[in-house]
């Protein structure tokens, strides 16, 4: 796989990396119409407009989903922690009631 190859080039290039695996992205829906009537539309747009935990694994293993402000959040923060350089890691958000934060 390409994808895995190019890690293994970065990692071997003594360059400093941080390699973040994002699980399925999805875009944050815009808050939906007081009128509407479609739940299904509702429940997404409750999904993905809560705060949730994200979770980190090492290896190829996760599956899930993640937002693009969430992904784009997490980039920034591991561009400013010198704890997460030479690291390897996948994420996703944290779907189950126990992962909402607000």
């Amino acid at each position: 796989n390409w994808k895995y190859k190019g890690e293994e080039a970065l990692r071997l290039s003594g360059l400093p990396y941080t390699v973040i695996r994002a699980t399925g992205l999805v875009t944050s829906p815009p808050a939906a119409p007081a009128d509407s009537s479609n739940t299904s539309s509702n429940s997404n747009t409750a999904l993905f407009s809560t705060v949730r935990r994200l979770e980190a694994h090492q290896g190829d293993t996760i599956a899930g989903r993640i937002t693009r402000d969430e992904l784009a959040n997490l980039v920034a923060a591991a561009l400013e922690s010198p704890h997460s350089q030479g690291t390897t890691f996948e994420v996703r958000r944290d779907e189950t009631e126990s992962g909402k934060l607000s």
